[in-house]
């Protein structure tokens, strides 16, 4: 896992960058909302955060010029998103900003791993191998390991 007590950044312009969700305009078609981005307040420069950065690009690859207008949340395809979202807008977020919003985070991956081990575990022994490929793929977005041919003994 990343190093969760970095959270913050400095902009070029020497300012703190902070993490919050931003929604981002794709060809003027296209809103993508709930995308955690840092962005500092002095220059209003904003940039995705690492963790997220190759499914967006991953994404936006996949938007066309035939993809219709409309809109979209980040967060439904991203599990690291959906964390930072949670994470921001959970009823510890000012626990977490007085911490640091790392730890938090920290915790919220955590959390997030052992459940979706669960369900794997869950999906394992039910033989649902789509929803099996479903929690590795989730999985892997979080740990960065792939666990393709992971294998599990049925208790």
């Amino acid at each position: 896992m990343s190093d969760w007590s970095r959270i913050q950044k400095r902009c070029g312009c020497g300012a703190a960058m902070m993490i919050h969700m931003h929604t981002l305009i794709y060809k003027r078609r296209v809103q993508i909302a709930e995308v955690p981005v840092y962005s500092c307040a002095r220059c209003g420069i904003y940039e995705p955060v690492p963790m997220i950065r190759q499914e967006l690009m991953t994404l936006l690859a996949e938007l066309n010029e035939q993809t219709p207008s409309g809109s979209l949340s980040f967060a439904e395809r991203s599990e690291w998103a959906a964390i930072v979202r949670d994470t921001l807008t959970s009823e510890g977020a000012g626990a977490a900003e007085e911490e640091g919003l790392g730890p938090a985070i920290q915790q919220a991956v955590q959390g997030r791993i052992d459940l979706l081990l669960d369900l794997y575990r869950f999906a394992f022994a039910a033989g649902e191998a789509t929803w099996m490929a479903e929690i590795e793929r989730r999985l892997s977005s979080l740990t960065g390991v792939a666990l393709n041919g992971m294998k599990m003994e049925s208790n």
